[in-house]
């Protein structure tokens, strides 16, 4: 029995095979209409159309996340037991596993491309965060959830800043860490779309959260013997980036679907359906259905048939950017259009050449490796003081730990398309060698095809 008094169910799925749900809270999430739209987000967005298996929901993930949740959450009791007893215990315990169910809720269609390409040039202060915290309030509203005031606050608190001080860090961290990088919400997408689309992890979760333990101040440590285990999982989320999130198609995709949001928004207001819980439940992935069943929408339509024929924005060169400051040369507004024209060929638009700025890491901002960050203990050697593990972080390049582990874990890039895939031969010659100059000027070089455009 759980904290409603009803009985627990089973949902199965694809990667843990069965998870619990318990009655009440949970379950009363999970059956009300602002979860159930997870159903028709896609968690990948545009990369089914370069990976067809991908086409998995957000609300698998978001069950899965939970699942995750819930067994850190037990990890760390079972550690160290809360000295306010078990009841307590399964209140946290509540909280974290909340907190990581209803995490994506307010993302909108098309995964990330809606809040980053869509969303912020128009309403800069938009977050898929802040739209989670109105729709978890519309569904507590509907459908009368008994919840605490303060804990749907930490709840809160956990979605839209990451952590909360009304819990220690490593259960206030179980949702999103962003010290270390090791979370629920990384642990399943990382294992789980991974192995959807079939590229193969020797990641074992399982292992990992076994060896995660709280430490005295409330901190999170790791077993020194789960090392590889975490690089490994740090190196398989950029694979997963370099050549799925990040794939120059895929790219091009959300650029496309972009500029279909874009010439709909007049007669759509899309971002009007934003502000109302209503209206944004029902604002999903199935929108591309409703553009193309409108009445006008002549031009928004004629990208959606590009799309289905798979003739896509074409994809020209990719840029290494050795560092930071080239990398903000582009981003901002006058200087990217100057790139454009710089590299734009004879007798094409330069409105019709855009480039997306593709930055990648271990999880950490500032390319952080986390491997330096982590906190490890042993489970052979305890202190001299009391019967405790001792934590201690360790320099993973100057202890030579390993000589595998990268000393640099970031890289930017800028990828450079067109959008009219029938450039003749001469104009793309005339592209390269425009972007060969620009390039060269500032000490790198062009990519014509990178190897990762090559897996799909």
């Amino acid at each position: 029995m759980g904290e409603g008094g009803g009985k627990f169910k089973l949902v199965s799925d694809r990667i843990y095979g069965h998870v619990k749900i318990e009655p009440g809270r949970i379950q009363e999430i999970i059956e009300s209409e602002q979860f159930a739209r997870l159903r028709r987000l896609r968690q990948l967005g545009m990369c089914s159309h370069i990976y067809s298996s991908g086409s998995h929901e957000r609300y698998e993930h978001s069950i899965g996340v939970m699942h995750q949740a819930e067994k850190m959450a037990w990890q760390f009791f079972q550690h160290e037991p809360l000295k306010e007893g078990h009841h307590e215990q399964k209140r946290i315990t509540s909280i974290v596993k909340t907190a990581a169910l209803v995490h994506d809720l307010g993302h909108g269609p098309f995964s990330h491309l809606f809040e980053d390409k869509f969303m912020k040039p128009k309403v800069p202060s938009w977050n898929h965060e802040n739209a989670c915290s109105m729709l978890l309030d519309a569904a507590v509203d509907e459908n009368a959830i008994d919840i605490e005031k303060e804990d749907l606050s930490t709840i809160k608190e956990m979605i839209t800043s990451k952590k909360s001080a009304k819990l220690p860090y490593c259960f206030s961290s179980i949702v999103s860490d962003w010290k270390y990088g090791v979370d629920a919400d990384r642990l399943d997408y990382i294992h789980r779309d991974s192995t959807i689309i079939g590229i193969k992890s020797s990641v074992d979760v399982d292992r990992i959260i076994f060896g995660m333990q709280k430490t005295a101040d409330g901190d999170v440590s790791h077993s020194i013997k789960n090392y590889d285990l975490l690089n490994q999982l740090f190196f398989q989320r950029h694979q997963l980036f370099r050549r799925v999130y990040h794939h120059p198609k895929v790219l091009a995709l959300d650029r496309m679907m972009a500029d279909v949001l874009d010439l709909s928004e007049g007669d759509l207001r899309i971002t009007e359906r934003t502000k109302e819980p209503y209206a944004y439940t029902h604002l999903t992935d199935d929108i591309s259905t409703e553009i193309r069943i409108h009445p006008g929408l002549g031009e928004a339509k004629k990208i959606l048939r590009r799309i289905d024929k798979r003739d896509f924005y074409r994809y020209l060169f990719t840029i290494p950017l050795s560092n930071y400051k080239m990398m903000e040369e582009i981003r901002s507004g006058e200087d990217s259009i100057k790139f454009l024209q710089d590299v734009t060929p004879d007798g094409v638009d330069p409105k019709e050449m855009f480039c997306e700025l593709v930055s990648r890491d271990y999880g950490l901002k500032g390319g952080r490796n986390p491997m330096n960050d982590i906190q490890f203990y042993s489970p052979d050697a305890t202190t001299s003081t009391e019967n405790e593990p001792a934590v201690y972080k360790f320099d993973c390049y100057q202890n030579h730990f390993s000589m595998t582990v990268p000393q640099s874990t970031y890289e930017s890039f800028v990828y450079v398309y067109c959008r009219k895939s029938d450039l003749t031969p001469q104009q793309r010659n005339e592209v390269f060698a425009k972007g060969q100059e620009w390039a060269r000027k500032r000490g790198t070089r062009i990519i014509e095809i990178p190897f990762f455009s090559l897996v799909a």
